[in-house]
C-alpha cells in the first residue's frame, strides 16, 4: 500500500515550475509574462492578473525573512522600468495604472514577518506551501495566509492642539538672522 507523504524540495528552480505549473491556484487569475527576468534583486518572475496589472512572483525554499527584502527591491525595479515593462508586455495588454502586486511563497511565515508585511503598506500576499508525493508524482498545495491589517483610526493617545502663544516671539539677534536668511528667507519673524 502507497502512503502520501511530504516532500522536501532542494533546488528553487523546481520550486517555481511547479508554482508557475499551478498559477490557477493563486488569486488574480494569473497569466505568466517571464520567469527569467534579470533585476538587481535576483531572477524576476512576473505575471499580469485579471485586472492586467502586474504580479511578482517570489519564492523560497526555505523560511526566511530576506524575501521581504528582496520583493522590495524588486518593486523598486519594476517601478523603474514599468513604462518599459508596459511597451514590452503590450501584446498581453499589461498597464501600469495600479501598483504591482506580490505574490510570496514560502514553507512559512513567522508572525513577526507577518506583521512587517502589514507595515509596508504595499499589496503582498503570502502563500504557504507544501509538496506531498504519493508513487512517483509530486504535488504542490499552496494555503493562502492571512496578513493583519493595519486598522485605519484615530491615533491611540489624543493629540492636543496648542494655540500659538502671541506675546511668545522668536527674536533672533543679528547674527542668527545671517545664519538662517540663505535657507528660510520667507519663515524668519520680522
Amino acid at each position: 500500500m502507497m502512503k502520501l507523504h511530504r516532500v522536501s524540495l532542494h533546488d528553487p528552480a523546481v520550486l517555481q515550475n511547479m508554482i508557475l505549473t499551478q498559477l490557477d491556484d493563486l488569486t488574480g487569475g494569473l497569466e505568466l509574462l517571464e520567469s527569467g527576468l534579470s533585476s538587481e534583486s535576483g531572477p524576476l518572475c512576473l505575471a499580469i492578473d485579471q485586472d492586467r496589472c502586474f504580479v511578482l512572483l517570489i519564492s523560497t525554499l526555505h523560511e526566511d525573512d530576506a524575501i521581504l527584502v528582496r520583493a522590495l527591491g524588486q518593486i523598486g525595479w519594476l517601478n523603474r522600468h514599468r513604462s518599459l515593462l508596459v511597451r514590452l508586455f503590450s501584446k498581453c495588454g499589461a498597464e501600469s495604472s495600479q501598483s504591482p502586486r506580490v505574490v510570496l511563497i514560502a514553507p512559512g511565515f513567522s508572525s513577526v514577518f507577518q506583521e512587517a508585511v502589514a507595515l509596508t503598506g504595499l499589496d503582498i500576499e503570502l502563500y504557504q506551501y507544501r509538496v506531498l508525493g504519493f508513487e512517483h508524482q509530486q504535488t504542490l498545495l499552496l494555503d493562502p495566509v492571512g496578513v493583519p491589517r493595519r486598522r485605519a483610526g484615530p491615533p491611540a493617545v489624543p493629540v492636543l492642539v496648542i494655540p500659538p502663544d502671541p506675546s511668545s516671539r522668536i527674536v533672533l539677534t543679528d547674527a542668527e538672522r545671517n545664519f538662517f536668511e540663505g535657507a528660510f528667507p520667507k519663515s524668519l519673524p520680522a
